[in-house]
């Protein structure tokens, strides 16, 4: 049997207008234009090469600002998010 997250009572979030399925907020954030935002950065010696590599941004924005990813094979995946 699969147990409840921590902090969320069972059903919390469900039904509520607006949301997503996905959405683990409650706190709402300004609308993210990711127009504005490039669909890939590459990130080069950054003196930790456990994330230098091509992040793809992800089609929805996380916590109001855009989220990227970097996935290798048999590695857990990477997220950077976006700060102007």
């Amino acid at each position: 049997a699969a147990m409840p997250r921590k902090g969320l009572a069972k059903g919390a979030g469900e039904g509520v207008e607006g949301r997503d399925e996905g959405d683990d907020s409650e706190t709402e954030y300004p609308p993210c234009d990711l127009k504005d935002c490039p669909e890939e950065l590459v990130v080069r010696n950054s003196g930790r090469s456990k994330i230098d590599g091509r992040y793809t941004r992800l089609a929805k924005p996380s916590r109001g600002r855009p989220c990227y990813s970097m996935g290798c094979q048999g590695k857990k995946s990477v997220y950077i998010f976006w700060v102007k």
